[in-house]
């Protein structure tokens, strides 16, 4: 006999993080070369502000565009705030 709601089943607690919104996911990833001494002062600026790296990093650089831009083109995670037009 095979359980249903109705007979008693119970839903499985897969336990770990819950799922996200796809569109919050980054999936793109960057690397590049660093001299120590400028890596050691951004992972104090990290640290004072109590952040991880990857994410003082990533705040850093849209506060950078947004400011180049001279408007919030990009959210807090990167995401285009108004998508641009399609390019052909």
């Amino acid at each position: 006999m095979v359980k249903t709601p109705e007979r008693g089943a119970r839903a499985k607690n897969r336990g770990g993080r819950p799922l996200i919104d796809p569109g919050d996911l980054r999936s793109e990833r960057f690397g590049f070369r660093l001299h120590p001494d400028l890596m050691a002062e951004m992972v104090r600026m990290a640290r004072l502000e109590g952040l991880r790296l990857s994410i003082w990093l990533e705040r850093s650089a849209i506060e950078k565009v947004n400011r180049t831009a001279g408007a919030d083109v990009l959210d807090a995670i990167g995401r285009y705030k108004n998508p641009p037009p399609k390019r052909r």
